[in-house]
């Protein structure tokens, strides 16, 4: 599911494989929630976070949204922002001080305008460069 909902996403997403799942299920998952809606009898979103102590001067702990993924046939539906919300709430609860997530600003998903709505604001920006694996003389 999440690789379908990143398959428009740009390169640098890794591939979620059986294996990734189960070396993330038998990892400690740092109490962060992890959510799943249903809909339709399908999985439309996911939703993965773990509460973390960053060294970075913001109060501490920080709840950590690793994975926000909506199949595209149920994008634009409501229910990502709600998984966010709730994840916060739940945050919240557990003592959470302040909540990250990354975001590919790039990208057509409009996934930063649910981010803002849920009150996250940019902190920062950086670049991912790549280049060919070929070797250079």
């Amino acid at each position: 599911m999440i690789n379908e909902a990143f398959a428009e996403h740009w390169g640098g997403c890794i591939p979620w494989t059986p294996q990734r799942w189960r070396d993330r299920l038998e990892t400690d998952l740092g109490g962060g929630p992890q959510l799943l809606v249903l809909r339709d009898t399908e999985s439309a979103v996911v939703l993965l976070s773990r509460i973390v102590e960053l060294g970075d001067g913001r109060a501490q702990p920080t709840g950590f949204i690793e994975v926000v993924a909506t199949r595209p046939a149920h994008r634009r539906t409501g229910i990502a922002e709600n998984l966010v919300r709730s994840a916060l709430a739940r945050f919240a609860a557990a003592g959470v001080q302040s909540s990250v997530l990354l975001v590919d600003r790039a990208s057509d998903s409009r996934s930063a305008g649910v981010y803002q709505r849920c009150g996250f604001e940019p902190a920062f920006t950086y670049h991912v460069w790549e280049r060919p694996a070929r070797e250079h003389g």
